[in-house]
């Protein structure tokens, strides 16, 4: 409809909606070329930043749930926590600066500053940043206090600068059990047979010796994780809590043999 066919209550309203549709054409018009402009000068600009590859990473130590690994120690003086930091996640992805790195340990929960550690990770080197070899931690001086009922929990906690990144992982020490009982469940014409172990009041390292004709189930989540498994010496070792009872399943590969505790050793100082 024509301006001039419209009343004169009709115009009023007309006129400022026809403005108001002009102004937002212009804006379109000019104010869309001037973002684009913008835009394109900001994407093409020479001081535009970019952040640095870095990569901060560990042989045992992780980012977020920390993992928990069973250590197998003959003695409180010997105990030793050992692991790898890295400037990179594989050769491909190299941290483009140094890192500087502190861990910091706990013992049974009580922060142990003694034990810390601080190091630098140098730069990826080289034009094609080729990774740097990782640096090895050690972590030792515990001593017969350490071990409560046989166990230390040791958490350490490694961060990185100039990015912020923390990993870290628990290492539970276990010295050789003492007090533990053990009994064996057999019949002729069994697949299997059960080893059963008693812990007395101390956790720690049991280790079981077994006859050549028998082997562990493989599949048993106690050995997950715990140094001194080694079925070619006809043995395995598994981390035990203080007054617990463990059922252990062992395959017979002569299933007419029958076998008794006689046949079988635990340390048991």
């Amino acid at each position: 409809m024509s301006p001039k066919y419209l009343t004169g209550k009709m115009k009023k309203r007309f006129l400022p909606l026809l403005g108001l549709l002009l102004l937002l054409a212009c804006g379109l018009c000019f104010g869309g070329f001037t973002a684009a402009r913008y835009v394109l000068d900001w994407r093409s600009g020479s001081q535009l930043a970019s952040a640095d590859k870095f990569y901060f990473t560990s042989d045992h130590l992780e980012e977020g749930d920390f993992p928990v690994y069973r250590i197998s120690v003959p003695s409180s003086e010997s105990a030793e926590v050992v692991f790898n930091l890295k400037n990179f996640a594989d050769e491909k992805r190299v941290s483009q600066t140094a890192i500087e790195y502190t861990c910091a340990v706990t013992v049974n929960g009580t922060p142990d500053s003694d034990k810390g550690k601080t190091g630098t990770l140098a730069a990826g080197g080289g034009a094609s940043g080729q990774p740097q070899t990782p640096a090895t931690v050690k972590i030792g001086g515990f001593d017969t206090a350490d071990f409560q009922n046989g166990k230390a929990t040791v958490q350490v906690t490694a961060t990185a600068s100039p990015y912020a990144k923390t990993i870290g992982a628990i290492f539970e020490l276990y010295l050789p059990i003492q007090g533990a009982e053990y009994s064996v469940n057999d019949a002729a014409g069994s697949n299997t047979l059960t080893l059963l172990v008693t812990t007395g009041e101390k956790a720690g390292t049991v280790t079981i010796g077994f006859p050549t004709d028998v082997l562990p189930d493989n599949t048993n989540p106690l050995f997950e994780r715990t140094s001194g498994r080694n079925i070619a010496e006809n043995s395995c070792s598994f981390a035990a809590q203080a007054d617990a009872q463990y059922s252990l399943v062992f395959f017979k590969t002569t299933p007419t043999a029958t076998y008794t505790k006689e046949n079988f050793t635990l340390n048991n100082p």
